[in-house]
């Protein structure tokens, strides 16, 4: 029997579709989403420079066998992590 893992990734809202067809390519098939915002002040935002941005939060159950793979390429195809 294969055991599941719970994702979870916030991004941006623009990004939202991206990333479902990002997951149906990859198998995962069921994916949850959620309007979300943060919980940093104007303070805290200011002094990073940043701005308040709609979030979107997609959590999904990740097959074992599958993980490692579909994280790995999250990092590439979705660019995560890059400047």
């Amino acid at each position: 029997m294969l055991a599941l893992n719970y994702l979870i990734l916030i991004t941006d809202r623009e990004n939202e579709e991206k990333y479902l067809e990002f997951f149906k390519a990859h198998g995962v098939h069921r994916v949850h989403s959620s309007l979300s915002h943060g919980t940093a002040d104007e303070k805290l935002l200011d002094y990073f420079n940043i701005e308040k941005i709609e979030k979107v939060t997609l959590e999904a159950f990740v097959r074992d066998d599958i993980k490692e793979e579909l994280v790995r390429n999250m990092y590439f195809e979705m660019n995560i992590g890059a400047a």
